[in-house]
């Protein structure tokens, strides 16, 4: 069975099928199976210990980004997904909650390959009314473009990367 690390999963532990989902959170009060502050290293985890890493809205929330990447590829194994969302810079849910130490850009997680990572997946998600004017596939086929000349005229949410662990 697979093994699925939900990494800040709050009070919303992801459901995946055929998998054993394990929810970690610093917050008692959450569906955490592990309460763990995520800044503090090493996380309770054994070395290879995953097939699947779920970051959705919680590496902004995080101190040492670099250090925390390095604790998700010593405790994935090789080969194993790593899935993130956060809210890209431009976004206004960047700046709304004063707990956010970080905003990323679509090529931050590129950064992390000589840690053994591979980017197999990225986009950048806008608000609907892009979506539904085509203005989102266009930016996303032209993301170093948009970045430069419009992100903050026409703002996007979030973004989701999907890496591998090449280790």
């Amino acid at each position: 069975m697979r093994r699925v690390l939900d990494v800040g999963c709050g009070k919303l532990k992801h459901q995946i099928a055929e998998a054993e989902v394990i929810g970690v959170d610093v917050n008692s009060d959450s569906d955490a199976d592990v309460i763990h502050d995520l800044d503090s290293l090493p996380w309770p985890f054994g070395d290879n210990e995953f097939d699947e890493i779920i970051c959705q809205d919680v590496l902004e929330h995080l101190s040492e980004i670099p250090l925390i990447m390095q604790e998700i590829s010593r405790i994935s194994k090789q080969g194993s997904v790593v899935v993130i969302r956060t809210p890209h810079y431009s976004s206004y849910y960047a700046y709304d909650d004063p707990t956010h130490k970080h905003r990323f850009g679509y090529y931050t997680f590129d950064r992390f390959q000589d840690m053994g990572f591979k980017v197999t997946g990225k986009k950048i998600l806008f608000p609907r009314i892009w979506r539904i004017c085509g203005m989102s596939a266009f930016f996303n086929r032209f993301p170093r473009r948009w970045e430069q000349l419009f992100a903050f005229v026409i703002r996007a949410e979030n973004m989701y990367i999907e890496l591998e662990n090449t280790n």
